[in-house]
């Protein structure tokens, strides 16, 4: 049995939060610099399944996997990269990378609605109030005063992020059984590569809005794969480990926070009053849903 490492732990959850939160200040960056979305999502990730073959090749071989295994991981990542990716990406085309970010946020709160209706768990008090809290916290998200007096984009990209948020909870339900066989590194690499190749064909579409792509646009697109998609990843598996689901929760609900500021420092957004409450409802409502007792995954 290994001992848990808080220190290790937290030092981990702390920079996948830092670079999910600001991934959607790198997204709308090469945006707004003319890339594409569909563009940027498939040179992204030809980048993440070329470390992956790389990891593959010289660290770990696959473990053999069935025709059931197969097509699970295909419909898994279809849903959660592919789908998922469609929706944010042209979310954050239309919308602001603040408000993308404090609706990615109530993921967890879908989830929950997931657990009680279909698979029956059942749930406390305090919860039922952070899910109605979220509620009312994700309606001021996506209906600030700007939402209809200025651009009826807003109001659309922000729907399309709440598609990107149903995607991720039908994901992970599609993803549970895959855990109970395969490493979170495998799973995640063999979803990434079955998911990718529609963004190949979906940035043909874009060609005629192809625009030379720089050096700060390849430093975007690193993070975003490098660090973003790769390492966040082993980074949240880690402090799972040395944490415990709880913890790693409350620094999960961080990200929109993290989004926010940079949205505003680097991006020079404007964060709406109305967005302000209903962010900090949503912060609240996502510590209320996650009041459970978990300790640390030891091995």
């Amino acid at each position: 049995m290994k001992r848990s490492t808080p220190i290790l732990g937290n030092l981990a959850i702390f920079f996948a939060v830092l670079f999910w939160g600001l991934s959607f200040v790198s997204m709308k960056q090469l945006i707004n610099s003319g890339i594409p979305p569909f563009t940027m999502i498939a040179i992204r990730y030809a980048i993440v399944c070329l470390v992956f073959i790389v990891f593959f090749a010289l660290i770990q071989h696959p473990t053999k996997k069935t025709k059931q295994d197969r097509w699970l991981l295909f419909w898994s990542g279809f849903v959660g990269i592919t789908t998922y990716f469609i929706f944010e990406s042209k979310g954050i085309e239309l919308t602001t990378a603040s408000s993308a970010s404090m609706i990615i946020a109530t993921v967890p709160i879908y989830s929950m609605l997931v657990d009680i209706f279909y698979f029956k768990n059942p749930v406390k008090p305090i919860q039922w109030v952070g899910i109605l809290l979220s509620i009312a916290g994700v309606f001021m998200i996506i209906r600030p005063d700007t939402a209809f007096s200025v651009s009826k984009n807003f109001f659309i990209g922000n729907m399309l992020m709440l598609g990107a948020c149903f995607s991720w909870v039908l994901y992970s339900i599609l993803s549970k059984k895959l855990h109970y066989r395969f490493s979170s590194m495998e799973i995640s690499a063999f979803q990434s590569f079955y998911a990718a190749w529609p963004f190949f064909f979906l940035s043909l579409t874009e060609k005629t809005k192809w625009v030379p792509i720089v050096g700060i646009h390849w430093l975007h697109l690193l993070f975003l794969a490098l660090l973003c998609s790769v390492l966040s990843y082993f980074l949240y598996q880690v402090s799972l480990k040395n944490l415990g689901m709880t913890i790693v929760s409350a620094y999960i609900n961080l990200i929109p926070v993290v989004g926010v500021v940079g949205s505003v420092w680097l991006l020079d957004e404007t964060v709406t009053t109305s967005q302000m409450i209903g962010g900090f409802i949503v912060i609240l409502s996502l510590f209320l849903v996650n009041q459970k007792t978990e300790q640390p995954v030891s091995s």
